[in-house]
């Protein structure tokens, strides 16, 4: 297993945002394309999910995570102009081009000579996001970096099929780290 260690190199601040369409699992249960057999009970106890947010009609991740930037970059007192790196980790990006990051970076206000690119990665993204973050801020004059994750699991859930168990367990949502 890889294993690595930066110096100087920490997490000072989460936040995150869901949208406000929540949908309970009763609800998906009742819907007469769901299995006959599922045990909602079970699966409420054994996941503790009782509910899942989706985004709305042209509401995407990155509209999440610009959300959950904006909260944190006030919270935290963040300067913009020092954050010089700013990774997003999607399966889904709002564009195939621009990187959906150099969008969010000008709705963010963060400088152009901020380095801002799209990791392309699922279930793993988190840990290869945070690897790249903090590798670019130890090789770099960089002093602050937003790591972004966001997607649309649970509306890709919703195109695929609602007898598998992934329908019921993801939504969708965005998340910023500040590194």
């Amino acid at each position: 297993m890889v294993k690595n260690t930066y110096k100087n190199i920490k997490i000072s601040g989460i936040a995150a945002a869901v949208s406000n369409c929540e949908q309970l699992l009763e609800d998906c249960v009742a819907d007469p394309r769901a299995p006959k057999d599922f045990n909602l009970a079970k699966f409420m106890k054994s996941t503790g999910v009782k509910g899942r947010y989706l985004c709305r009609e042209k509401q995407t991740p990155s509209d999440l995570c610009v959300a959950a930037a904006e909260q944190l970059l006030t919270e935290k007192e963040i300067d913009r102009t020092e954050i010089g790196v700013l990774v997003y980790v999607t399966q889904s990006p709002d564009y195939r081009s621009p990187a959906t990051a150099c969008v969010m970076q000008h709705r963010l206000g963060i400088s152009e000579n901020c380095v801002a690119f799209d990791l392309n990665m699922g279930c793993s993204g988190f840990v290869c996001g945070l690897n790249t973050t903090a590798g670019l801020l130890c090789s770099s004059t960089a002093k602050k970096a937003l790591l972004l994750c966001g997607d649309l699991t649970g509306q890709n859930m919703e195109r695929d099929s609602i007898s598998d168990s992934g329908y019921y367990l993801f939504g969708d949502g965005g998340g910023c780290y500040a590194v």
